[in-house]
């Protein structure tokens, strides 16, 4: 496929407008009690001169597409307050786009319909602090497809192809993860020194990605998740 450069400097694509979003939203902020709040917020967006690939082979892009993206997100928080703070977030998402080549409408690739994320922090004494996150989103549109074996036949080697359809008519897998932190905090002089340990995805959550296939043996590849560790020290001044 043509590079982002080749692209840009095909004449075919000299002409392309810039995308027009036209933005339309509605929200509340209600004090619950002295500590919790709560914000409502809901959107409409409408999306034209959508930019559009026409073909990998030849990389001319048209603004023949359009979309809408509607959604809702809910936030409810507690302010820091005897030692600790909290935080819930829903959000629903619904994004769909139409490149007007007669397939009709379907979900936008990176759409998560569905995230949801709960937060907190604990500061056990003026030294040392705690807190975690946990994550969810459903998983992202993707295409049905049929394997075919043995396409370079009857040369060799054996190889598989993937032929794809139905573009983004099912939904991926989903993800969710639990990112902990611990920090430590000395006062030294005019300064504070923070020595922090952070460890992403405790559990090993999958990370709801498009998977790979393999041609030499036809299979769809699991990605490996993977806990991240960090280790790590800041210094803080007060002005």
């Amino acid at each position: 496929a043509p590079s982002n450069l080749a692209r840009a400097a095909d004449p075919d694509n000299f002409d392309l407008e810039s995308e027009k979003l036209t933005h339309f939203g509605l929200g509340f902020d209600y004090r619950l009690s002295d500590n919790l709040n709560l914000l409502v917020e809901t959107y409409y967006q409408d999306l034209d001169h959508r930019l559009v690939e026409g073909s990998r082979t030849n990389g001319r892009i048209s603004n023949d597409g359009e979309g809408t993206n509607t959604g809702v997100d809910v936030v409810l928080t507690r302010r820091f307050d005897q030692g600790w703070s909290a935080d819930f977030v829903y959000s629903w998402n619904r994004y769909r786009v139409d490149d007007n080549d007669g397939r009709g409408k379907y979900n936008w690739d990176f759409n998560r319909e569905h995230f949801v994320s709960v937060g907190g922090r604990w500061e056990i004494n003026e030294r040392w602090q705690i807190a975690a996150r946990w994550k969810y989103g459903s998983g992202q549109p993707t295409y049905r497809y049929i394997v075919h074996e043995d396409v370079l036949a009857p040369s060799s080697p054996v190889r598989y192809s993937q032929e794809r359809f139905d573009l983004n008519a099912v939904r991926g897998d989903a993800f969710h993860s639990l990112d902990v932190r611990v920090d430590y905090r000395r006062p030294i002089g005019p300064v504070d020194l923070v020595l922090f340990a952070d460890v992403l995805n405790v559990y090993g959550g999958p990370a709801g990605l498009q998977r790979e296939f393999n041609v030499l043996t036809g299979e769809i590849i699991d990605e490996e998740e993977e806990t991240l560790p960090l280790l790590g020290l800041t210094i803080e001044y007060a002005w």
